[in-house]
C-alpha cells in the first residue's frame, strides 16, 4: 500500500478503536490494527520483521512510549504488566515474554505481540488472570498508540 493509502487505513482504524465498548479483547485487536499500520508506515515491513525493526531502530512507537513513562497511569499499568510476568506463549510450547524491566520497551513489546498471537492464534481459553492481561495491555497499548498516532492523523 501507499503512505497515502496506510494513513486512510489509519485514519478508519482509529475511529472504530474511539467506538469501541470496554470488552478488552476487541479494544485490543482495534487498538493493534492502528498499531500494524503505523508500525508498517515507520518500518515499511509487516508482522515479525516490523517489531524486530521497531525494537532495533528509532520510530514514533517508541518514542510515544518513552513519552509516556512520565504518566502516573501508564507507570502503574506497565507495573501491573511486569508483575503477570511470565505471559506464556499459548500458540508455541516454551515460549514466554519475561518482562524484568517495565521500562524496557523492547520487552513491552513483545508482550504486547504474544498478548495478540494468543488472541488471534491461541487456545480461546480465558482465564482471570488471561483477562487481566489483556486489559493492562490494552491500556498501555492505548496510550502508546494514540501517542504515535499525531505524526500521521
Amino acid at each position: 500500500m501507499t503512505k497515502n493509502q496506510l494513513i486512510i487505513q489509519l485514519k478508519g482504524n482509529w475511529s472504530r478503536v474511539s467506538l469501541t465498548t470496554r470488552d478488552y479483547r476487541t479494544f485490543f485487536e482495534r487498538i493493534y490494527d492502528c498499531f500494524e499500520v503505523i508500525g508498517e508506515l515507520e518500518t515499511g515491513l509487516t508482522e515479525r520483521k516490523m517489531i524486530a525493526a521497531l525494537k532495533s531502530r528509532p520510530n514514533e512507537i517508541e518514542n510515544s512510549f518513552d513519552q509516556m513513562l512520565g504518566n502516573s497511569d501508564f507507570l502503574i499499568w506497565l507495573n501491573q504488566l511486569k508483575g503477570y510476568s511470565p505471559i506464556e506463549n499459548n500458540t508455541r510450547e516454551n515460549k514466554r515474554v519475561i518482562i524484568d524491566d517495565e521500562n524496557n520497551f523492547s520487552q513491552i513489546i513483545d508482550a504486547i505481540y504474544t498478548v495478540r498471537n494468543n488472541l488471534r492464534h491461541g487456545k480461546k481459553e480465558y482465564t482471570v488472570r488471561s483477562e487481566k492481561i489483556i486489559r493492562t495491555t490494552s491500556n498501555i497499548f492505548y496510550k502508546i498508540v494514540a501517542g504515535a498516532k499525531v505524526k500521521y492523523i
